[in-house]
């Protein structure tokens, strides 16, 4: 069954990869030459060179790059009304019209080119040139053209450098976390939902895309965040339109996905209101098989297989006003998740074998709204003020029996309910400051002020057999947290070509605990969380970057929560009240050559990073959450992104690197080292002229690594997809092969007291369906502000 199953996937992988080649469909073409000289005769390497046929529209019909000779020569379709278009940084655009024949060979001779000291650089992304700026923490991008041939935002964004698309999933190469502004709007959704948002937005509405790949500060605490700004046309100005979709995702055996959604955009200049409603139902399931040996040979092995399902409705809306010097804005989500799932094991110790029953049932709604606002006091002085509020609770159910194999009555049932509530609120207020006559400095400085309260009680029940003993157990938690977060940082920008930013955040955190057992305990703990960048671009078409960013994750409560969770007959998980955050510090030293390669030397330091470690207790197993390790790793990271062919666009990326580990804790290994490599290759391919049809496929693969707890084997994964797009591009239908060939996730785990081998799978070969039709009116009637990229770099 599994061989059959991985022989349709590569079937259905070499079916898709194999049409990207179709897409050279032969035709009436001729030969275009000539070389490429400056003003004073001497050869221009590197210069793009493209044909184009002019109708209605422009139409990419050739392209190639003089050699180190000047030298170019290219395959171009015939017509009567072409144009050869030179284009080179440094230099003045050349153009010249021509006609050209069926296997006419086209001598152009020297094509001399003119000085022009702009900074702009001109690139290649799916055959299309694109004016790329290049920036001290990111780049811009004028996607006028681009955009008449995309489908959608989504599909815009993934035709950029250094942004990948992989069915739907959207990310920035090196960063964890995207956040996209429409103009001046943030789009605050879960990541999840991202790519269905963008979807609603015509390619045709938008100009100009920012990627800022090291934000500041003050959005960007973490140091794993990219910003996406779409800078919208006077098209915007009076805009209705939307999206509505489904989904469909199908595992072999059990696990899939349903979903519909859909979202509704009203901008009039002024106001600008987005709702957002979606509904998803979810099953899956995972293999756990675990083999526990103990100091004195005695092993304990445990087989799980679960399945589960969960439901969610829920929906957000955005209502912002625009005035004079700013803008006012209301953000609101509401939503729920409801889980159903079933843990049937198997445990064997010392040659006795039990089979258990374990069901959880979770409600969680949860409730959050944002007030937010900009204001320029002046041209140079600008503040933001946030103000959050927001409301959870999650009800656990669980209900857990054991019976020996060969006997028909439990031996033990366990029944317990766990009522968690939160409520809290946010206060972020932000301030920048531009100094000097032609804004070379700036000071950026505010605070952010959380306070939640938390309640969660537990009610349980355990009953042995056959002597129908039970003990009851209730007890009930509150936690209170305070955090406050300071920051201050200073940007100095000498020149076009330099610039420069220091910064600092000082993170408090007081957190106080209490149940029925246990006295009022108070916990504090601080981190100084430096930032830096240092960006010098020594040519117009290379750029050399310093980058230190840090940041810190707080535990979760689950991994907090004290009470103790029933797992199998002799397994249990708890949480830890005293988990610090975990720290990270990235050093970065980053070299770009004209936005498609790019080499990353790095050093990556963490601290007080949280495992869970198993301890032994009478043959009992208790996992627990621990700030258990530090962690020291460094490589290097190159990246490449080819873009020069009209129907084939490919990303690749290889790391190397070492990691140090070492425990803090007793019950894990002293130090422990690893080589760490990897990479991932990423292919687009399009499969008609009018770019209504495109595929895509990838692969990423990591190697074995090791640190002071687990040792895991290679993992591996593939993916391949096509799509296409009907009725104006309005309509989009996708299929896609998810997790072909996906590895399991295996290695063993060292502790005191004993050596566990694992051997799991959480991801399986699954077909994804998706279809989406896009509702607007487009009306051109007004300039429409545009902004600088100094305001891309303010508080969101």
């Amino acid at each position: 069954m599994n061989s059959m199953k991985r022989t349709i996937a590569f079937l259905f992988a070499i079916m898709v990869s194999s049409l990207g080649f179709i897409a050279q469909a032969e035709g009436c073409e001729g030969t275009v030459r000539g070389r490429i000289i400056s003003e004073n005769g001497e050869p221009v390497e590197g210069a793009y060179i493209y044909a184009l046929r002019v109708t209605s529209q422009e139409e990419l019909i050739g392209t190639s790059f003089s050699d180190e000779g000047g030298a170019f020569e290219m395959a171009v379709e015939c017509g009567d009304e072409l144009y050869l278009v030179v284009s080179c940084l440094g230099y003045k655009q050349f153009a010249d019209k021509f006609s050209l024949a069926q296997n006419e060979v086209k001598d152009f001779g020297d094509c001399r080119l003119e000085i022009n000291a702009k900074e702009l650089q001109t690139v290649v992304v799916k055959g299309r040139p694109l004016t790329v700026k290049s920036l001290p923490d990111g780049f811009s991008v004028d996607v006028r053209q681009l955009a008449e041939s995309s489908n959608n935002a989504f599909d815009l964004l993934g035709r950029l450098p250094q942004i990948i698309v992989e069915g739907d999933k959207i990310t920035v190469v090196g960063k964890e976390k995207i956040l996209v502004r429409v103009n001046n709007v943030l789009q605050r959704v879960d990541a999840a939902d991202l790519p269905n948002v963008l979807r609603g937005y015509d390619a045709a509405l938008i100009d100009r895309v920012d990627v800022i790949t090291s934000p500041p500060l003050k959005y960007d605490s973490e140091g794993t965040t990219a910003m996406i700004t779409l800078h919208m046309n006077s098209k915007f100005n009076k805009y209705a339109g939307g999206n509505v979709g489904f989904e469909f995702m199908k595992n072999s055996g059990y696990g899939g996905r349903e979903a519909v959604y859909g979202s509704g955009i009203f901008n009039n200049k002024k106001l600008f209101v987005d709702i957002t409603p979606s509904f998803n139902h979810n099953f899956s399931r995972y293999k756990e098989d675990a083999l526990y040996t103990y100091e004195d040979n005695t092993t304990y092995k445990k087989y799980t297989l679960g399945k589960g399902r969960n439901n969610y409705v829920g929906g957000s809306i955005t209502a912002q006003y625009q005035y004079n010097k700013g803008y006012v804005g209301l953000n609101a989500n509401i939503n729920k998740w409801t889980t159903h799932n079933k843990f049937p094991s198997e445990e064997i110790l010392l040659d006795v074998k039990n089979l258990n029953r374990n069901d959880i049932d979770i409600d969680k709604p949860q409730f959050n709204a944002t007030m937010y606002a900009e204001h320029a006091f002046t041209n140079e002085f600008k503040g933001w003020l946030d103000v959050i509020y927001y409301n959870f609770r999650e009800d656990t159910g669980n209900f857990f029996d054991g019976i020996y194999e060969n006997e028909d009555s439990p031996f033990m049932a366990y029944d317990s309910m766990e009522k968690l509530k939160v409520n809290g609120v946010a206060f972020c207020n932000d301030y920048s400051v531009d100094i000097g006559k032609e804004n070379k400095h700036t000071i950026d400085f505010g605070i952010k002020f959380i306070y939640s309260r938390l309640s969660n009680s537990k009610d349980a029940e355990l009953t042995l057999c056959p002597e129908s003993t039970s003990s009851r157990q209730y007890d009930l938690l509150k936690l209170n947290e305070i955090k406050t977060i300071p920051y201050l940082s200073y940007t100095w920008r000498p020149s076009d070509r330099l610039s420069f930013r220091i910064g600092s955040q000082y993170m408090y955190t007081v957190r106080q605990v209490k149940n029925l057992s246990m006295d009022n305990k108070r916990i504090e703990y601080s981190s100084y969380l430096p930032d830096f960048l240092a960006s010098w671009k020594p040519a117009d078409n290379s750029r050399l970057s310093f980058i230190i960013t840090s940041g810190s994750t707080e535990p979760n409560f689950s991994r907090i929560n004290p009470f103790e969770w029933r797992t199998g007959q002799y397994s249990y998980s708890k949480g830890n009240l005293s988990l610090r955050s975990e720290n990270r510090y990235l050093y970065k030293l980053v070299y770009v050559y004209k936005d498609n390669f790019t080499v990353t030397c790095y050093l990556n330091q963490k601290r007080n990073v949280i495992s869970s470690i198993n301890t032994i207790v009478d043959n009992n197993i208790y996992s627990t959450q621990k700030n258990a390790q530090n962690s020291i790793d460094y490589g290097i990271m190159p990246t490449y992104y080819f873009n020069r062919l009209r129907w084939l666009t490919l990303s690749a990326g290889i790391y190397g690197g070492y990691e140090i580990s070492k425990g803090i804790i007793p019950e894990v290994l002293r130090r422990q080292t690893s080589y760490l490599w990897g990479g991932n290759f990423n292919s687009d391919f399009v499969l008609n002229r009018q770019r209504t049809f495109t595929g895509s496929f990838g692969f990423n693969y990591k190697g074995r690594t090791r640190n002071v707890v687990t040792t895991v084997e290679p993992t591996y994964s593939f993916y391949a997809g096509l799509s296409l797009y009907l009725f104006d591009r309005k309509m989009g239908i996708h299929i896609s092969g998810l997790n072909l060939f996906a590895s399991a996730y295996n290695g063993t785990s060292h502790a005191d007291g004993y050596v566990m081998e694992f051997n799991n799978r959480y991801n399986y070969p699954t077909l994804y369906f998706h279809i989406t039709y896009r509702i607007n009116n487009v009306n051109d009637d007004a300039k429409n502000r545009s902004e600088t990229i100094r305001d891309v770099q303010q508080r969101l």
